[in-house]
């Protein structure tokens, strides 16, 4: 099945090579947050290394690492406490840290998925270079292969 839309130039193509890699540091709006922080120095290098992410970008992944943070400590929380809780009326309500969390998640998947950190994006990346033979091998064929 054929690829849908326009194919792109390949003046495109070149500009779109030529968009500066993310570089150093998390940003400052991470500052403080050592779970953000963490993971955006986890991240940008593989990232860069598959080309997902650039400058232009940068604003998925701080979204990414912030909700990743918000994440793990509403999980820590919820650990500590219990799933129910007592609500304003007296009966027995779910912990809003649940709802905290899952909205932290869904926010990572979809900033996820746009900086194609999926593994049906991983695996289209797969198809793409093995329908182009005579393609030099990237540097990522060890770690995109299973």
């Amino acid at each position: 099945m054929g690829q849908r839309g326009t194919k792109p130039s390949d003046n495109l193509l070149q500009q779109i090579d030529n968009l500066p890699v993310l570089e150093g540091g998390p940003p400052e709006v991470l500052a403080g947050d050592e779970e953000a922080s963490g993971e955006w120095r986890r991240l940008v290098p593989l990232l860069n290394q598959l080309g997902h992410v650039c400058s232009l970008n940068e604003h998925l992944l701080v979204g990414y690492c912030q909700s990743f943070a918000v994440a793990r400590r509403a999980f820590r929380e919820l650990r500590r406490g219990d799933l129910l809780v007592e609500g304003s009326t007296g009966n027995a309500a779910a912990n809003p840290l649940i709802a905290i969390m899952h909205q932290a998640q869904d926010r990572m998947l979809k900033a996820g998925k746009e900086m194609g950190m999926s593994p049906a994006m991983l695996q289209s990346i797969r198809a793409v270079a093995r329908a182009e033979p005579g393609k030099k091998e990237e540097d990522l064929s060890d770690f995109l292969d299973d």
